[in-house]
């Protein structure tokens, strides 16, 4: 009977150091997730470590009170350092007690580098109850919000209004205020949106400005979007839920603005883009085409307007041209696409490049390397893309020319 109630007392006793410190607001630490949730934060955080041997279920009701009291304001979190896991955490962060209290908190870096923010370490020695280590931890809690005036500076203890609006990297959000001291609420926003959000602060003495943001009542609060000094008046509640609610919903429209314009450009990009390959009609068209930017990839066709099969086999000659096209602008290929109608100016094209006879014909002309290539396959998509593909990679035999590519005589007297 005795070992059945010893058994009984161990599970309870088990049971009762696991559920120690857990509540909706304490964050469970680990050696995973430590440095990301605690370190590379510039949040003060109360980071409780603890075991079964120094199980406290006092100590555990009073850190779940500061974790409720101080939501938003300061980070609560446990750390179990039965396990194993996070015995080199512990170590590391010199755990001699259970329960044992650590106090991170932002301090200057040692490299004064800017955007840099250091987190130091304390281990709490005060009276361990909800209202002492409340103090503790918001007495650390630094203010990065930076004071607004309207007139220039000359120290770095204000910022002008204009100059801060300047900063085109981050968002802001400025608080128009008659209390002396920043309040703590946004003193923990400027560290928890450390490196996303610049927070300003201008007290009832700036009536410049504040006639200028056309204040009637305090506190006002204002968003500025990126780049942007158009004020936008938060007019939820005055506390932590809804002013982070405010951010995230105005970041969603910003992201969603981005992405909108992106779309737009993209789309009008495409708007722009023609499918359809240029005919070359003229001597000019020719020379801008063969010693232009990029590679001129020229199909020389036989088009006869006035005979059908002639049309249709155009058509399907054109198409094939198109989609070759589309693909070349995809992977931002170096190919520009034209054609030329042998029927009307392209013989002597033909005849200097020693063109194959048989219509349609595929070729690429580089004119600053005085070189081309002439496709010998079948002039379908597969083939053409293939051989496009070749000369891409360098792989296959290019010939060298020392003439300028003509049109037909005729043609050219017409133009002049």
């Amino acid at each position: 009977m005795k070992s059945l109630n010893f058994i009984i007392g161990l599970v309870l006793f088990v049971f009762s150091a696991n559920a120690l410190y857990e509540g909706e607001n304490i964050t469970v630490l680990d050696s995973g997730n430590f440095k990301q949730k605690v370190m590379d934060t510039a949040k003060v955080d109360v980071v409780v470590f603890y075991n079964k041997e120094g199980a406290n279920e006092k100590l555990s009701k009073e850190i779940v009170t500061v974790s409720e009291k101080l939501r938003g304001f300061v980070n609560v979190g446990k750390v179990d350092c039965d396990d194993e896991e996070n015995e080199n955490l512990c170590d590391m962060e010199e755990v001699n007690e259970y329960p044992q209290i650590n106090v991170y908190h932002p301090a200057p870096s040692e490299t004064r580098s800017k955007g840099v923010i250091k987190k130091a370490r304390v281990v709490y020695g005060g009276i361990k109850k909800a209202k002492y280590i409340a103090e503790y931890a918001v007495n650390n809690v630094i203010s990065l919000v930076a004071p607004i005036t309207s007139g220039e500076t000359v120290t770095n203890s204000k910022i002008n209004y204009n100059s801060f609006l300047a900063v085109k990297t981050y968002p802001k959000l400025v608080l128009c205020t008659d209390k002396p001291d920043t309040p703590l609420l946004f003193r923990a926003l400027s560290l928890e949106y450390f490196g996303k959000l610049l927070l300003g602060e201008i007290v009832h003495t700036e009536t410049d400005l504040l006639e200028k943001l056309n204040v009637s009542q305090f506190p006002a609060i204002f968003y500025f979007e990126a780049g942007s000094s158009v004020p936008i008046l938060y007019e939820g509640k005055g506390n932590y839920d809804g002013i982070t609610a405010f951010i995230a919903e105005r970041e969603k429209i910003t992201k969603e603005n981005v992405e909108k314009a992106k779309e737009e450009e993209k789309k009008e990009k495409q708007k722009l883009f023609d499918p359809m390959p240029e005919e070359i009609k003229s001597q000019k068209d020719l020379l801008n085409c063969i010693n232009g930017y990029g590679v001129c990839a020229i199909s020389i066709l036989s088009y006869e307007p006035d005979f059908e099969e002639s049309v249709k086999q155009h058509n399907n000659e054109i198409e094939i041209l198109k989609n070759l096209k589309e693909k070349n602008r995809k992977v931002g290929g170096p190919f520009k696409y034209f054609w030329i109608n042998s029927v009307e100016h392209g013989k002597k094209f033909i005849k200097d490049f020693d063109v194959p006879d048989m219509l349609p014909v595929f070729m690429i002309v580089n004119g600053k390397k005085k070189v081309y290539r002439v496709d010998r396959g079948a002039f379908d998509e597969e083939s053409i893309s293939s051989f496009l593909k070749d000369v891409r990679m360098g792989r296959g035999r290019f010939f060298s020319y020392n003439f300028e590519p003509q049109l037909d005589n005729e043609n050219i007297k017409d133009e002049l």
